[in-house]
């Protein structure tokens, strides 16, 4: 199976940037399931959005860094306020609820981390359990036989890649559809969940307007600025930028590779440089 496309953040998804999301190759959208206190919290209305607009969600339970290092205590408190948050967004119930361990973790913190783990799997139950955290918290909790998601981040994992991690986070401070996240990739479908959505007809008008906004862009591809105007019109009436076909460029969008290669291509067959290209 190939990689899946996507992101984390702390920046609640509106209509228009699931719809931005997903028209730029992302595929799931790692989502904080805490209380609503925290500004950062996936609420219901926005796992309708991010279901309508075609990506999957995965949820991660992090209210500080360090929560981890409590043990079991900790685990059981931070499990009930987790069950109570999947329950608030209609979670489905087959599916894991990841807890970070968002720090540098020594082979000294593993009993506690696993205490903890283990506290907050018997707390959120029917849920399954998971865990974030760098190569050696993955690897020791894989072991242990505590989780059954695991999402490995690169930092203080020393360039080392575990081959149990069910999604990978490998670039943090980056931006995509203009709000602030982290890349990711999934090599499974383990975590990622959607709304049970069963008619159309039923879906609640938040949905009904990211499913516009998906459209439009889709559809049109966004439209340039102004500023851009000459360098649009120069460059379509050339051939250099062609789009997809279908009279989509995606002008305020990322450029995929396939699009890069394209534009080059079209450069180079207008410079008649192709023959001369080994």
């Amino acid at each position: 199976m190939a990689s899946i496309k996507g992101i984390d953040t702390s920046t609640p998804i509106l209509e228009t940037t699931a719809a931005a999301l997903y028209t730029t190759g992302y595929r799931f959208v790692c989502r904080y399931l805490v209380p609503d206190s925290y500004p950062k919290h996936l609420s219901y209305g926005e796992a309708e959005r991010l279901t309508a607009a075609g990506l999957s969600i995965v949820s991660v339970f992090e209210t500080s860094a360090k929560r981890a290092r409590g043990g079991g205590k900790n685990g059981s408190a931070d499990g009930l306020l987790a069950l109570e948050a999947a329950r608030a967004v209609k979670m489905p119930e087959d599916n894991a609820i990841i807890f970070a361990v968002d720090f540098q973790a020594t082979a000294k913190d593993m009993v506690a981390i696993e205490a903890y783990l283990r506290a907050a799997k018997e707390a959120i139950a029917p849920y399954k359990v998971g865990v974030y955290g760098s190569f050696d918290v993955i690897e020791e909790m894989a072991q242990r036989a505590v989780c059954d998601c695991f999402w490995q981040t690169y930092a203080w994992s020393g360039g080392k890649k575990s081959a149990r991690a069910d999604i990978y986070q490998y670039q943090n401070g980056q931006t995509a559809a203009g709000i602030s996240v982290d890349f990711n990739e999934a090599y499974n479908e383990k975590g990622l969940w959607r709304l049970p959505f069963a008619q159309d007809e039923n879906l609640p008008t938040t949905v009904g307007a990211a499913r516009k906004a998906l459209t439009e862009i889709s559809k049109t591809g966004a439209a340039h600025s102004p500023w851009a105007d000459a360098a649009v019109e120069k460059l379509t009436k050339a051939g250099i930028i062609s789009g997809d076909g279908n009279g989509n460029f995606g002008w305020e969008q990322c450029m995929t590779r396939e699009a890069v290669a394209t534009a080059l291509y079209n450069t180079l067959e207008k410079l008649g440089l192709l023959d001369k290209l080994s």
